[in-house]
């Protein structure tokens, strides 16, 4: 929200997530096995998910596709959380997601706001206990939406306002004639 649209969010997070594609057991492990031993990350002992930067920066990664089991869960050796549910990021990957090229040597898809919204339902509904940040940041996400999107919503879904508040036309007006 702040990057893009130049919004203040009730919070920021203190980590970074990676959503991690991987097709083969063992994989993952070899990847954090590489970055812990290759790249100087440390593990963290309360999560086999996350590792920390030397920065001391969280840096969570999250494997998903053929090695999940049906319900969406993924375990892994480790010490402290070993399993997680990943329901939602193989059906939001397929629905393809933006690209970002850095410096033209690395491309990376990142998830769009209404994924994120429905990624943070879904681990809401897994742990609430442990994720009441989640409907917090959805509460903020819904608040700036119509900000944030609202090109697209006056573009694609006009008809939705015609015929409940004729005022609104007005003020579509209004916001084309002050881009």
């Amino acid at each position: 929200m702040s990057g893009i649209h130049k919004l203040k969010s009730r919070r920021t997070t203190k980590d970074i997530d990676f959503a991690v594609l991987i097709y083969e057991k063992g994989k993952y492990e070899a990847l954090l096995e590489y970055l812990i031993w290759e790249e100087e990350f440390e593990p963290y002992k309360d999560n086999s998910f996350v590792l920390i930067w030397r920065d001391k920066s969280q840096v969570d990664l999250l494997p998903f596709s053929t090695i999940e089991h049906e319900d969406g869960a993924l375990s892994i050796e480790g010490l402290g959380l070993t399993s997680i549910h990943l329901q939602g990021f193989s059906e939001i990957y397929e629905e393809g997601l933006p690209k970002i090229d850095i410096e033209g040597k690395h491309q990376y898809k990142f998830c769009t706001l209404p994924g994120i919204m429905v990624l943070k339902m879904i681990a809401w509904d897994d742990r609430p206990e442990k994720r009441r940040d989640d409907i917090k940041d959805i509460s903020d996400i819904l608040f700036h939406f119509f900000d944030m999107y609202d090109h697209e919503i006056w573009e694609n879904h006009n008809d939705s306002f015609e015929d409940r508040e004729p005022e609104l036309s007005l003020l579509q007006q209004e916001v084309w004639e002050e881009r």
